[in-house]
């Protein structure tokens, strides 16, 4: 430990440990030193004695070249910011004498810019009364284009139009010049448009007449073009009427000719048949002929709708182009401009109008072949009523549509009451000839067969009339006078035929045909009322066969004569005995054979109520004449104790008690 503490002294004052220590100390990875020792290698290539002793030196002098050469450099550069300085200078005498040249010229030009300033001040004055009078002239001018399509006579195209809409927006516009303070070129603009306007439409009108020639097809299909002319040409009544006369008298002709080929020759290769083919058939044949009338009507209308009803059409049509082309703007834009410059409303009347006089042509084919049909045949009366309910329906119909003034419904309304009288005159005359038709009358009591054909005919009827379009209130108060008409008839024939029957067999008769009948007119609302009535006349004839069936059990019994002695007792306040054929031996020999009836009586069904087609009825009817019996002998018994002095003397033998006997109490 001595030893080495001397040692460790002298290392910390020895520079050249001091020296190792901080070499040794040196990092090889720090970059500095690899760029100084990168760089000693650059002069120190050889490592002997004399170049370690001649290190410091070399790199002093290697130092005193580096410093050398960045002065060199840097001499450079202080010489050209020396020259550049020398520029600088020189530039800014030049600027100093251009500021000095340039205030003496601002001060020269400043009138120069004043008289710019005043004249672009005049030119922005000049554009705008450019921009105003160019405005204004394509506002209330026309283009040469527009001219030329207007006054030039031929075909005419979308351009011919869009020109119309223009020259009426001018005239339109020129009302407003005319109330300010403008009013003489609001004249003068007017005057010479409406020159434009005659020559336009002129050639519009002589146009469109032209083009009423398409309509003379079965079906003709109705240009954009032809559309839009009729929208301008009714803002001249007469020149659109004398359109309309046009159209009206080719679509009748038209439709002469259709109405002719379908009677006559028929469809396509004769298929459907011509409707006269079936003329021996007189409700198909008037059927098919209205129907047809009828389906032209509603192509007709059509047609015209798609003619006139321009604001529908451009919905339709504009709903299916978006929906067909979406993101696509519509063509027709003809309608959305001409909207706010004419009035275009749909023309129902004038439609209507048009309708009449197409259909027109109709009317005389129509009334001379039907007419001829109720002459030539002889129609039965549910027929020639079905044919008048066929009228009827189509003339409600056609009516909805084109009024009561129209012509083809003054014709079908003479028709109707053509029919109308053949039926009122064929109901006379079936009821006349029905109280003159002399049927014996069945075994059964049951209606007979030219009963049962009237009331078969009654209902074919009433089913006929319930289709009909006449509202459920009004349906009784119109079939009224028929039901008189058919039911009058029946009833006096029913009448007439049981004239030679008994009085017993005459009701059964009745109350089976008036059932017939009653059961008839229930089927149908409009006729229970009437059905309501028959229930008297046949309550009548109930009470006889009940007062018939009583007398029956009456007969039967044997006491007849002592219930009808008792009561006339009773109410002549006398004795039983007092009265003739009262003895006690006939009074003995009824209540033997009462007893007898008792034992043996029969409550079934009698024979002759069989013959009622209501077996409830006839039910009903006997057991109310057993009762009508049961309530009399029950008056006898009663009176037995009530008056005795009048009643007893004879009967001397207790009579059955009607509550306690058995036979009598079932």
């Amino acid at each position: 430990m001595d030893i080495l503490q001397p040692q460790s002294k002298l290392n910390k004052t020895n520079p050249l440990s001091h020296k190792l220590q901080k070499l040794l100390s040196i990092s090889l990875e720090n970059e500095q030193t690899k760029e100084a020792f990168k760089e000693l290698s650059t002069f120190y290539t050889d490592n002997t004695a004399v170049a370690r002793r001649n290190l410091m030196n070399n790199i002093e002098q290697q130092e005193m070249l580096i410093n050398n050469s960045f002065l060199n450099s840097l001499k450079k550069v202080n010489d050209e910011v020396v020259l550049l300085e020398k520029e600088l200078n020189s530039m800014k005498s030049m600027f100093n004498e251009m500021e000095n040249e340039l205030s003496d010229k601002k001060n020269n030009m400043k009138h120069i810019i004043e008289q710019t300033n005043m004249l672009n001040k005049e030119k922005k004055q000049l554009e705008l009364k450019k921009n105003i009078s160019e405005s204004f002239l394509s506002k209330f001018t026309l283009t040469e284009e527009e001219i030329q399509c207007l006054t030039v006579r031929g075909p005419l195209q979308k351009p011919f139009f869009d020109a119309m809409l223009h020259l009426q927006k001018i005239i339109n516009d020129c009302q407003i010049l005319l109330i300010s303070n403008n009013q003489k070129a609001g004249l003068e603009i007017m005057d010479k448009m409406s020159t434009y306007q005659e020559k336009a439409f002129d050639n519009l009108f002589h146009w469109a007449q032209a083009e009423t020639r398409i309509m003379t097809k079965e079906n003709p299909e109705i240009t954009s073009l032809f559309r839009d002319a009729l929208v301008i040409l009714r803002q001249r009544q007469v020149l659109f009427q004398l359109c309309m006369d046009e159209i009206a008298q080719i679509r009748r002709e038209a439709i002469i000719k259709s109405f002719i080929d379908a009677l006559t020759v028929g469809g396509p290769e004769g298929i459907p048949r011509p409707i006269e083919f079936f003329a021996h058939d007189p409700l198909r044949y008037i059927g098919d002929m209205l129907a047809w009338v009828h389906q032209t009507l509603a192509s007709e209308r059509e047609m015209l709708q798609g003619l006139f009803d321009v604001r529908g059409k451009k919905l339709e049509n504009n709903e299916n182009f978006a929906t067909s082309n979406p993101g696509v703007d519509s063509e027709n834009d003809f309608y959305d401009d001409a909207e706010k410059i004419f009035s275009i409303v749909p023309d129902n009347e004038t439609i209507i109008q048009l309708l009449n006089k197409i259909l027109e042509g109709t009317c005389r084919p129509l009334q001379v072949r039907i007419e001829q049909i109720f002459k030539t045949h002889n129609i039965g009366v549910v027929e020639i009523y079905k044919i008048y309910s066929l009228l009827q329906f189509y003339h409600n119909t056609i009516e909805n549509v084109l009024g009561s003034e129209a012509f083809i419904n003054v014709t079908l309304q003479k028709l109707i009451e053509k029919a109308l009288e053949i039926f009122y005159n064929n109901l006379r005359i079936q009821g006349e000839q029905l109280l003159e038709y002399n049927e014996p009358i069945s075994d059964d009591l049951q209606p007979s067969s030219i009963l049962k054909e009237g009331i078969l005919q009654l209902k074919d009827i009433m089913a006929s009339y319930d289709t009909s379009l006449v509202s459920n209130n009004d349906k009784e108060a119109g079939f009224s006078e028929i039901l008189s008409l058919l039911i009058d008839p029946i009833m006096q024939f029913v009448g007439l035929s049981s004239t030679n029957l008994n009085k017993y067999d005459s009701a059964i008769y009745m109350i089976n045909s008036l059932t017939l009948l009653q059961t008839t007119l229930n089927q149908y609302s409009f006729t229970k009322k009437s059905a309501e009535k028959l229930n008297v006349e046949i309550g009548v004839y109930i009470d006889i066969l009940i007062h018939e069936e009583y007398i029956n059990i009456l007969n039967q019994s044997g006491i007849e004569f002592i219930i009808h002695a008792a009561q006339t007792a009773i109410r002549d306040n006398k004795p039983l005995q007092s009265l003739q054929g009262m003895e006690i031996k006939n009074i003995n020999e009824a209540m033997k054979k009462f007893d007898e009836f008792l034992c043996s009586v029969n409550l079934d069904l009698s024979r002759n109520l069989m013959a009622l087609s209501q077996s409830d009825l006839a039910i009903e009817i006997g057991q109310k004449g057993i009762s009508q019996f049961l309530k009399n002998y029950e008056e006898l018994f009663n009176s037995q104790n009530k008056s005795p002095y009048i009643i007893t003397p004879v009967i001397s033998e207790p009579l059955p008690n009607p509550i306690v006997n058995p036979i009598i109490n079932s």
